[in-house]
């Protein structure tokens, strides 16, 4: 186990997709050595992760927690920052990795977790500046404001949150700013978005040397519905084999990550007429069993 590094999950709610994303990625982790790592998920349902306890520890989210987390703009992602905040509250003395549930560990964290004792931040990639890429409606909104001490302006760029690495020394400041700087942008926006993101991208930006993780994990929000099919299969296949964790993670040795897309986009057209077919000549005629009177 490392000492004084904590690599963080979170996960709350109904989905049970978010779970199994989780389940995965932490076996992915593993298969680079299960003592290597302080793995913690931060959860409302421990119940989901009890076949990893002996590779992991769980901290319970409770109701109160989950209910008032969102803030009074009841924005749902500010849970992530504030289930972060406890995190490193619980222990200020260690850095904190955290890992998005829709990740997978192409290497192993060493590169990361080097930079982060380093006193650098680490996310998962530069998206740009947000006066030229799709988040123009932050930039629309938020441009030239200030928010506790932060200017958004044309240089400003969006981190990916997929990967957040903080280093002990700053954790806490950076995350405590981090939320008041969401909160007081929520003030200016209509539509929320990921604005959590922006507020601990541009919150560490002022603080800390960032660096990127793109090239050691994988990030595959823009392609979850065929990533979460095949993590499905995968653990019917380990269900019905009755395998170990550790079977489970020998298994992942003929897993090609590279080459499943990580993202994808669906013609607009097509989705049109895939629309159009759906409504006039529907695919599903259903029948139903009818017992006897």
């Amino acid at each position: 186990m490392v000492n004084g590094v904590i690599i963080c999950y979170v996960a709350y709610g109904a989905r049970v997709d978010i779970y199994q994303q989780i389940y995965f990625s932490i076996l992915s982790l593993l298969t680079f050595g299960h003592h290597s790592y302080n793995i913690r998920v931060v959860t409302d349902r421990p119940e989901y992760f009890k076949r990893l306890a002996k590779y992991i520890s769980v901290t319970v989210l409770t109701e109160s927690e989950i209910t008032s987390w969102p803030g009074l703009h009841d924005y749902h992602f500010r849970i992530k920052l504030k289930a972060l905040e406890k995190v490193v509250d619980s222990d200020p003395n260690s850095d904190v990795i955290f890992f998005d549930s829709d990740t997978f560990h192409y290497s192993a964290p060493d590169t990361i977790i080097s930079q982060v004792k380093n006193g650098c931040a680490v996310f998962h990639c530069n998206e740009g500046p947000i006066s030229r890429n799709r988040y123009d409606p932050f930039w629309l909104q938020l441009k030239n404001k200030t928010f506790s001490g932060i200017t958004i302006s044309k240089q400003t760029c969006m981190f990916n949150s997929g990967v957040i690495g903080l280093p002990a020394s700053h954790a806490s400041d950076v995350l405590r700013k981090a939320i008041i700087v969401c909160d007081q942008m929520c003030d200016e926006l209509k539509e929320k978005g990921v604005v959590e993101q922006l507020a601990i991208s541009v919150t560490a930006a002022i603080e800390l040397e960032c660096h990127f993780a793109d090239k050691q994990v994988l990030h595959y929000w823009g392609n979850k519905e065929q990533w979460n099919r095949i993590i499905e299969s995968y653990m019917k296949d380990a269900f019905l084999k009755d395998y170990s964790i550790s079977d489970e993670i020998s298994a992942l040795a003929n897993f090609n990550s590279i080459e499943i897309p990580i993202y994808t986009r669906k013609q607009m057209n097509n989705q049109r007429l895939k629309s159009w077919a759906d409504r006039m000549f529907p695919r599903v005629k259903e029948k139903y069993f009818l017992p006897p009177l």
